[in-house]
């Protein structure tokens, strides 16, 4: 999931082109709600290797998490990292524009530190894309 910040709405937004069943499948969230919302807010990732583990149960939403989006996907395991852009207050990029989530680690286990640094490289390569398009 690729989601983005909503600065006027003070939310998160996601669209999928691709969708199954009969509705598109989109999100919409507060800064501070759920996992996305966290990453959102604070700026740091999060790697969850079980979402239902007692240590995880603030961040587990079985309407969410039993059933992602309608889409029958159970969700177990969860990596996001946010993505960082330019902030014209400061002139550095330090701003949270969106987030990156991925979930359910192949072959059941949890998200390595090797894939923590893969979506780091790819939140990094959708900033410097976003910069580019915003002309920053």
């Amino acid at each position: 999931i690729i989601a983005f910040v909503d600065e006027e709405k003070k939310e998160l937004c996601s669209r999928s082109a691709v969708h199954t069943g009969p509705q598109e499948f989109e999100i919409r969230m507060g800064l501070e709600e759920g996992i996305l919302g966290r990453v959102a807010s604070t700026g740091h990732f999060l790697n969850i290797a079980d979402i239902r583990a007692p240590e995880s149960n603030e961040y587990y939403v079985p309407q969410i998490h039993d059933d992602f989006g309608g889409t029958g996907v159970r969700v177990r395991s969860v990596l996001c990292m946010p993505v960082i852009g330019y902030n014209k207050e400061t002139g550095h990029c330090d701003k949270v524009v969106g987030v990156v989530g991925v979930m359910n680690k192949e072959g059941g286990g949890h998200f390595t530190e090797k894939d923590e640094d893969a979506l780091a490289a790819l939140c990094s390569h959708i900033s410097t894309s976003l910069s580019f398009v915003h002309g920053e």
